[in-house]
């Protein structure tokens, strides 16, 4: 099993599997349309600084993904720098789940966040998931959860 930070070469198989991943979730009305805003936003912003992606790749396949986007909002009494992640697609196929991949990948997204001068971490999280994030530190708040940096 490979851990590894995704970059440009992953962009068709980022795809595959966020459609994937939005798909078990709720039916998506335009898949052409949606896979190409997501290749459109992956392929202009996995380079840069606002973008982070984990995965865990075993033969080629992506059996696990963690994917953050960070913005800027004005300085708040909890974030004084205003540098905000916004923590979506934690997503493990069912045949590596509970093998300890999601919670790697997410302690990998926050540290490199950490790096980035990210102050704070906001989710919306599933009720399985939820027992990861709060084993990671995060905490519970009106309309999801979200960990201080």
């Amino acid at each position: 099993m490979e851990i590894r930070r995704a970059t440009i070469k992953d962009l068709d198989s980022l795809i595959k599997n966020r459609i994937k991943f939005v798909s078990d979730i709720g039916e998506i009305s335009s898949p052409e349309e949606f896979s190409e805003s997501t290749s459109k936003y992956f392929g202009s912003h996995i380079e840069k600084d606002d973008l982070i992606i984990w995965l865990a790749v075993y033969k080629d396949e992506i059996v696990a993904t963690v994917e953050l986007s960070i913005y800027e909002i004005m300085p708040t009494l909890s974030n004084m720098c205003g540098k905000t992640g916004y923590l979506l697609n934690v997503w493990t196929d069912e045949k590596y789940r509970r093998k300890g991949f999601a919670t790697k990948l997410i302690n990998n997204t926050i540290n490199d966040a950490k790096k980035a001068g990210v102050d704070l971490i906001h989710l919306k999280a599933t009720e399985q998931g939820k027992l990861v994030y709060e084993k990671l530190g995060f905490k519970n708040i009106p309309n999801g959860m979200e960990i201080k940096l």
